[in-house]
């Protein structure tokens, strides 16, 4: 047990992890699979298996820089949507208050 317990370390060591970025993917995935048990889809099955891959490649990628700066990105865009949303609501709320 101990020479698997040091070898899932040595495997993970030095690797990037899991992020805000992997996580958004991770429940669009999820969604997808939702969808297509009921569509039962190839298509939706193909860019389900893609993200899936995709968010394994960034969960051991040892580049941790360039997923950093990719984290970064979807960072600020999602700021950007929820900012923008949030004013659209402000405005909604306010023209149903006049």
């Amino acid at each position: 047990m101990d020479k698997l317990k040091k070898a899932l370390y040595k495997l993970i060591d030095g690797r990037y992890g899991g992020d805000e970025l992997s996580k958004f993917i991770i429940y669009i995935l999820l969604l997808l699979w939702i969808i297509n048990y009921f569509v039962k889809s190839t298509i939706i099955y193909i860019i389900g298996s893609l993200m899936c891959l995709f968010v394994l490649i960034r969960f051991f990628s040892k580049n941790n820089m360039k997923r950093t700066a990719e984290n970064a990105r979807y960072l600020q865009i999602r700021k950007k949507i929820i900012s923008n949303i949030e004013s659209f609501i402000n405005k909604i709320l306010e023209n149903r208050k006049d």
